[in-house]
């Protein structure tokens, strides 16, 4: 009979590497709605603002239909733990495109009003 093999356990980096970090941004939207397999998404998730920024980025750089649409208006904050600067860039890029769906009708728009580097 074989012994099970006894994991080995190391201790995490308290550093992170370069181009990395932890920050907070606080956003203020005005309406904006968000799709995720073709169902309105009502709050600005993480993902589906990463998602629609990425898009956009891929649009400009190469890497409105006339109905309702139920959108978010409000304050949020994400916390970004990794490589905060191009979060940063993501997020400035999206002040100037908008974010999420029916943009060319004017949704999407938000505005960054406070960035905190916490490390």
């Amino acid at each position: 009979m074989h012994e099970a093999p006894q994991p080995s356990l190391t201790a995490l980096e308290p550093a992170l590497p370069d181009g990395h970090g932890f920050a907070t941004v606080k956003l203020v939207f005005a309406p904006t709605a968000f799709m995720f397999h073709g169902r309105d998404v009502l709050y600005p998730s993480p993902q589906r603002i990463a998602y629609s920024l990425t898009k956009t980025y891929i649009d400009l750089f190469g890497v409105g239909e006339a109905r309702a649409v139920p959108a978010y208006i409000g304050k949020a904050e994400l916390a970004i733990y990794g490589n905060v600067e191009t979060w940063l860039a993501l997020l400035k890029l999206g002040q100037a495109t908008g974010v999420g769906i029916s943009r060319a009708i004017g949704l999407g728009k938000y505005k960054i009003k406070e960035i905190k580097k916490l490390a």
